[in-house]
């Protein structure tokens, strides 16, 4: 699965704008009330990385996608047919950058904690 890398840039810009003094449930709170800063067309780019993850998924019969805990490593892992295994084509995620890119997928009801 090839993507391109405009999204990490992207992702970059975000996490890096992240105060150094917000963490744990405080940094995810900052990242589900200032996504809808990003542009429309750069939260397309970023939905598309997830799109291209969840369209590889369903052609492997995979039944779970797990990426951004701590335990992933910062790698992208689907369950397929009860076998967790790391999809080493999938870009790596930070815990910051994994959270940016749920919540982008997200609307505003949802986005309430």
């Amino acid at each position: 699965m090839v993507i391109d890398n405009e999204y990490k840039a992207i992702l970059k810009r975000f996490i890096s704008a992240i105060p150094d003094i917000v963490f744990g449930t405080d940094r995810i709170e900052y990242i589900l009330e200032n996504v809808e800063q990003i542009p429309a067309n750069e939260r397309s780019i970023l939905k598309n990385v997830i799109d291209r993850m969840l369209t590889s998924m369903v052609e492997r019969d995979a039944s779970d996608l797990e990426f951004g805990g701590y335990a992933t490593g910062n790698y992208v892992w689907i369950r397929v047919f009860g076998t967790k295994e790391r999809v080493k084509e999938f870009p790596q995620f930070t815990v910051d950058e994994a959270s940016l890119m749920i919540a982008n997928l997200l609307n505003k009801n949802q986005r309430k904690y």
